[in-house]
C-alpha cells in the first residue's frame, strides 16, 4: 500500500490557534486610536479562519492506494473505493505546502460523495502539476481504457 495523504492535524488546528491570537490581540486594538485598523485586522482575520476552516475540516485523516482500489481511513472509519468510481481528481493548492486534492465519487461515501485530502508531495513539479494527483489521474485513465 501507497501512502498518499499527511495528517491533516496541523490544518484542522490552525484556525483555532488564528482565533486564539485573535481573541488575544483584539483587547489591545480596541485601545488604540486608530480604530480602522481593528476592524480590518478583525475582518481578515475572520475571513482567514472561516477559510481554512471550510477547506481543511473536512479532509480525511488517511489515504492509501493499495492496487486498483483507494482506503480511505476518517475518524477511524475505513472505507475501500474502487478507482472506477472517481468521476475527478482536482487540486487546490492552498500555498506550496499543502495542496488539496479533492477526490468526486458517483456513489456517496458515509462521510459524502466528496473525498478530500491533504497530498503527501509539497512541491509542485515546474509545470504546476502534482504528483499525487498525477499518479491517481493516470491509474483511473489506464482502468477506464482496460474497461473498454
Amino acid at each position: 500500500m501507497q501512502c498518499l495523504s499527511r495528517s491533516p492535524f496541523f490544518y484542522k488546528i490552525l484556525p483555532v490557534l488564528w482565533a486564539v491570537v485573535l481573541v488575544f490581540f483584539m483587547p489591545r486594538l480596541w485601545n488604540t486610536d486608530v480604530m480602522w485598523f481593528a476592524i480590518i485586522f478583525f475582518l481578515i482575520s475572520g475571513f482567514g479562519v472561516f477559510y481554512l476552516y471550510r477547506k481543511c475540516y473536512g479532509a480525511v485523516n488517511q489515504v492509501l492506494l493499495n492496487d486498483n482500489e483507494l482506503v480511505v481511513i476518517k475518524r477511524g472509519e475505513k472505507v475501500n473505493i474502487p478507482l472506477s468510481e472517481i468521476v475527478d481528481v482536482d487540486v487546490t493548492p492552498m500555498g506550496k505546502n499543502a495542496p488539496l486534492i479533492t477526490l468526486k465519487l458517483r456513489t456517496a461515501l458515509p462521510f459524502g460523495q466528496t473525498v478530500i485530502f491533504i497530498s503527501k508531495d509539497e512541491a509542485l513539479s515546474s509545470k504546476g502539476i502534482n504528483p499525487v494527483a498525477e499518479l491517481l489521474k493516470n491509474r483511473i485513465n489506464a482502468l477506464r481504457q482496460q474497461s473498454s
